[in-house]
């Protein structure tokens, strides 16, 4: 007997029907169970509302904000699917170092940024020569290789241990870019001169 049924069998005229004849019985142990569903499929909708954790309500929040956008490549795993649906709910973020560090670490990469600073009364010797066109460019800053895991919870049967590639960060990062700048993007060791975020 589920804890609907109980609680349907309470609600009875005592006097008027008896709980345990076999029809009564059968209906409402019947009721009792699509009650217990129904409450079980309502918690699961409400956790609908963080995209994150039901990953049965994945499609809707593509949907929502049109993805798959540009930028996702083909036979993307879940793990994709949900950083790119991570950077979409964060995009209005703003356009800062602090938020393209960000944008890159929902997407798997630990990355630096670095922003050429025109050569000016004050610079040194030896500084690059970044006057001109130069102060619209900045260098994202990325491992040689970033290797994205199969990760309980985050991925799918069938899919890959392990994926590399970096166009889904460069195709990311250039179209959130600020229009009026050119980013540049190098793997590798961290340059000395590129710690700036």
């Amino acid at each position: 007997m589920t804890g609907h049924a109980t609680l349907l069998r309470s609600l009875l005229p005592p006097v008027s029907y008896d709980p345990s004849g076999p029809r009564l019985a059968a209906a409402l142990d019947a009721e009792g169970m699509t009650l217990d569903a129904a409450l079980a499929l309502s918690v699961r909708a409400v956790m609908g509302i963080n995209p994150f954790r039901a990953q049965e309500w994945m499609e809707d929040w593509e949907r929502v904000y049109g993805l798959p956008d540009p930028c996702a490549r083909e036979g993307r795993t879940l793990q994709e699917r949900i950083s790119a649906l991570a950077v979409a709910v964060q995009e209005q973020g703003g356009i800062s170092r602090g938020y393209f560090v960000r944008l890159a670490a929902m997407l798997g990469y630990a990355v630096t940024i670095r922003e050429h600073v025109p050569f000016r009364a004050g610079s040194r010797a030896g500084d690059a020569l970044t006057n001109g066109d130069w102060q619209w460019a900045w260098t994202l800053q990325a491992p040689a290789v970033t290797t994205h895991r199969f990760r309980a919870g985050r991925s799918a049967a069938g899919e890959p241990l392990a994926f590399w590639g970096d166009e889904v960060l460069e195709c990311a990062i250039r179209r959130l870019a600020p229009a009026h700048t050119v980013v540049l993007f190098a793997y590798g060791p961290r340059l000395a001169t590129a710690t700036h975020g």
